[in-house]
């Protein structure tokens, strides 16, 4: 589904990515781990078009995405979450959804009512329920934003990310930050998804979360990738161990 060649991006005298490869195969859950600076999250950027890359090549479906702006990108298909929660705090749960779903020109579209809104609304409603529902969210979803715990808000972040319908999801660390036990049902959701059909590339840190439910394992340093392939193989490649822990 996904294929990156060659990608580079420097920042000033800064290799942040160096002739990077990879592929996301459709249905799997792939993994992109490597130390914090290892370039991970401007891999993500490079994909979804937020910034562009010095050289290299990323293909969606066999189609070039590396000419194409961010909003373009979406539309293809791709969708993501960041690192930092942004979610919009004073809109209620439900609200978030129904502005990232298809179809949707944004917050002044919704609130005007225009015909074509009242006429799709309630169907953009029960789907946004729906979505709410996958991550255990449907009781609050009269609730702002903002008002949800931290964990509660990452799902909510998750539900929006799927309210797009997009067939590629990326998730940037999705379980930074929440208990052990919504990490786990994190966990059991995104296999649930994997199994509907869903693909999914995600940045993390905690190995155990990764190593428990991936297909594939990319492992990123100083920008370069230095091991790909089963988490099994990977946790025993001494790169990879060299790179997380040292000499």
């Amino acid at each position: 589904m996904l294929t990156v060649k060659g990608l580079k991006k420097s920042f000033g005298g800064v290799h942040a990515v160096r002739d990077c490869n990879f592929t996301v195969k459709e249905g799997s859950i792939t993994a992109l781990i490597g130390p914090n600076g290892a370039g991970k999250t401007t891999v993500f950027n490079l994909i979804t078009g937020l910034l562009r890359p010095d050289a290299g090549d990323v293909r969606f479906k066999g189609e070039p995405l590396t000419d194409l702006q961010s909003h373009e990108i979406f539309h293809a298909g791709i969708a993501r979450t960041f690192q930092l929660l942004r979610i919009f705090p004073k809109l209620s749960a439900i609200e978030n959804l129904m502005i990232a779903q298809p179809g949707s020109e944004g917050m002044f579209d919704m609130f005007t009512k225009t015909k074509r809104i009242r006429d799709e609304e309630q169907t953009k409603h029960e789907r946004a329920v729906e979505y709410l529902r996958v991550v255990g969210l449907e009781k609050k979803k009269d609730l702002k934003g903002g008002d949800l715990s931290y964990g509660q808000q990452k799902l909510l972040d998750i539900a929006r990310c799927l309210s797009t319908e997009a067939d590629l999801i990326l998730l940037d660390e999705p379980v930074a930050g929440v208990n052990p036990t919504l990490r786990e049902g994190i966990k059991k959701l995104l296999v649930n998804l994997k199994k509907q059909g869903k693909t999914i590339l995600l940045i993390e840190h905690d190995m155990n979360f990764v190593m428990g439910m991936s297909d594939k394992v990319i492992v990123l340093d100083h920008g370069e990738e230095i091991a790909e392939g089963k988490p099994s193989a990977v946790k025993k490649n001494k790169k990879v161990i060299k790179a997380y822990l040292g000499e």
